[in-house]
């Protein structure tokens, strides 16, 4: 039997629009997912951004 290794989530932050309303999705460092609804896209954007920003992740 071969050992396995687990993997890991990399941490991940996506933005998308759903029924007029922006949702930020966020997989963290320990693959944890969550997510933020935001009525303005600029928000959302915002908050996305420094989401990346925490997390070490290269802007979009």
């Amino acid at each position: 039997m071969a050992d396995t290794v687990p993997k890991q989530a990399s941490p991940n932050v996506q933005l998308s629009e759903l029924l007029g309303e922006w949702v930020v999705r966020i997989a963290g460092k320990s693959g944890d997912p969550y997510s933020r609804i935001f009525q303005q896209k600029d928000l959302a954007e915002a908050f996305a951004e420094g989401q990346r920003v925490r997390l070490g992740l290269k802007a979009d």
